[in-house]
């Protein structure tokens, strides 16, 4: 068995088990589906690790992967040693079904090749992990006036030995978001408790989205499960 899977081509078989699990996502939508009175798909895009996994050169293996909201993984690639994950966003996603998708990721990948990609190409939507990479646009999400824009969501989790409050809030924006197709900024806040030590630590996220106010925002205030999945999906990448 060993020397079976040592010769598989490890793309191949990553594309043809993501394949056959996008097909069975509950939430994937029917043939004669319509857009508007269905909640978003999402599809949550993250790189990690593989502990123990070494090359033969000694470098360590680490694969990109895109989940989907219900936790199935739909699409991952290794990444070469003489490369990161910015270079294996599009392929990984190239032969995947995102209309109407709403695709997450953090900043590292929040490239305005990327956005360009999912919205024009893809017909998905995007929410961008904003941080010192966009040092600008990150800045000016910054300064915007928080302090004014009402709360639009709360959640409160404990798992990992941590409590967890996370609290979102978006607004229109119509100048100065300086990415592809950008409509909205978002502000996540964290506070997090460890409930061994009583320690309490805060932090402040920015992203932005091409989604609305009227595409996003109203079924954000609803307290249900796939309304919600889109922004509780950025929480965790």
């Amino acid at each position: 068995m060993r020397r079976v899977l040592q010769r598989v081509d490890g793309d191949a078989l990553d594309e043809a088990i993501g394949a056959w699990l996008a097909a069975r996502d509950p939430d994937c939508p029917p043939p004669d589906h319509d857009l508007g009175r269905r909640a978003r798909r999402s599809l949550a895009v993250d790189g990690r690790t593989v502990r123990g996994a070494r090359r033969a050169d000694g470098t360590q293996v680490h694969l990109p992967a895109a989940m989907t909201g219900t936790g199935l993984v739909a699409a991952q690639r290794e990444v070469s040693a003489k490369t990161n994950e910015i270079t294996v966003f599009r392929p990984m996603l190239a032969d995947l079904d995102l209309a109407d998708t709403v695709v997450t990721f953090d900043a590292l990948h929040s490239q305005t090749a990327h956005a360009r990609f999912v919205v024009e190409e893809k017909k998905a939507h995007y929410i961008a992990v904003i941080k010192g990479n966009q040092p600008l646009l990150h800045e000016h999400l910054k300064q915007l006036p928080w302090r004014e824009v009402p709360l639009l969501d709360k959640t409160r989790a404990t798992e990992h030995g941590r409590d967890e409050i996370r609290r979102v809030k978006t607004c229109t924006v119509t100048r100065g978001l300086d990415f592809p197709h950008a409509a909205q900024a978002v502000q996540i806040v964290r506070r997090r408790r460890t409930v061994t030590t009583g320690k309490v630590t805060l932090e402040r996220v920015c992203a932005v989205t091409d989604l609305t106010a009227e595409q996003a925002a109203a079924g954000l205030r609803k307290p249900s499960r796939d309304a919600t999945r889109p922004l509780a999906t950025l929480g965790i990448t």
